[in-house]
């Protein structure tokens, strides 16, 4: 637990809150002598490492799009799909729902707004956060969310939560 210098009484937060925090070891194989143990803020642990994830993932794409033999086929596309089909790379082929938006999960990397459509009438009158109350001021429910520890304490989730600093966990 930390101390904020700002916040307080204003807008209901209080001065104290959460720090996560990640451990991890750098190890030149599995099961291994590894080099040192390091902590760091869960943010900026969670920002590299999806960032690494996604440039292996462009890399990936465009290395079996490059070796692709595509140049006698009828249809390109058709044919660097099925490229990335065989390599096991369902992701690098394009969506054709041009209306359908991709999950970000580096927005959520810090405590963010979801954006939801919900039944109003479903979570009224309900207690859904053991005596909490999880409406703002309007009158309106609101979740949020952020990265969470699971419980064996050895990989990062994302969760939903009640409060825009990810400390009141909405129920599963």
């Amino acid at each position: 637990v930390q101390f904020a210098e700002e916040g307080g009484d204003q807008d209901g937060l209080t001065k104290l809150y959460t720090q996560n925090l990640v451990r991890y070891r750098l190890c030149k194989e599995c099961n291994t002598d590894c080099e040192g143990e390091y902590l760091v803020d869960m943010g900026i642990f969670v920002d590299a490492y999806t960032e690494y994830q996604m440039d292996a993932a462009e890399y990936a794409c465009e290395y079996t799009r490059e070796n692709c033999n595509c140049d006698y086929a009828n249809d390109d596309q058709v044919c660097e799909n099925q490229c990335y089909v065989d390599a096991g790379l369902d992701y690098c082929v394009e969506n054709e729902n041009e209306y359908e938006e991709e999950f970000e999960v580096q927005r959520y990397l810090e405590c963010e707004e979801m954006e939801i459509q919900y039944n109003q009438n479903y979570y009224n009158g309900n207690d859904n956060n053991g005596g909490g109350n999880p409406y703002n001021q309007n009158g309106e429910l609101k979740f949020f969310i952020g990265p969470k520890c699971s419980s064996d304490g050895k990989k990062v989730n994302l969760a939903v939560y009640y409060d825009e600093r990810c400390s009141i966990p909405a129920p599963e």
